[in-house]
């Protein structure tokens, strides 16, 4: 219904239970593990035909991992974007920053470094178009700029606190 509040993106969205976190709201978990930009462009219209009155948005991880240019990662979020715009207009929009991974076999420095500067393209796409960035890296990033152990189970995959730290985060957005 035009109440509900949908949150969209990959396995980070998907393993949350934000109606668990947030009780009083009217919340929809739409993520989808492995999930890319280009496969929730392709699912956006279902999301939205239900004219929700906030969407959360954070994907883009399984893009970068996948060789994914950030080029074509940011012309799809324009095309999300500009989709919900278009076809939800009363929606409002939240674009969360992609967490930064712990360095390891599969996520090396070269992957911190692509999502910092899709982040800083994603910042200046939301104030382009008038939405609502939230920059959860800054929250989740040790002092070397990884994520954080104290908030992983993985390097990738956020634990209870990380879902804690996310949730307060973003909790003003959601309620308001």
């Amino acid at each position: 219904s035009n109440d509900d509040i949908i949150f969209v993106g990959d396995s980070l969205t998907d393993h949350c239970e934000w109606s668990e976190l947030f009780q009083e709201m009217r919340l929809k978990n739409r993520g989808i593990g492995g999930d890319t930009t280009a496969g929730l462009l392709n699912r956006l219209n279902d999301v939205v035909a239900s004219q929700p009155r906030k969407l959360f948005i954070m994907i883009g991880i399984n893009d970068l991992l996948s060789g994914v240019a950030v080029e074509q990662i940011l012309a799809n979020y324009r095309k999300i974007i500009e989709l919900v715009q278009k076809r939800t207009p009363n929606t409002n929009l939240y674009l969360q920053s992609v967490l930064p991974v712990k360095h390891s076999f599969y996520y090396g420095e070269k992957t911190n470094d692509q999502i910092k500067r899709l982040n800083d393209k994603l910042q200046v796409l939301s104030r382009e178009l008038n939405i609502q960035f939230i920059d959860l890296h800054a929250l989740f990033a040790d002092p070397t700029g990884q994520l954080s152990s104290r908030y992983s189970r993985d390097g990738l995959h956020l634990n209870g606190s990380g879902y804690l730290l996310w949730k307060n985060a973003i909790e003003k957005y959601v309620k308001n």
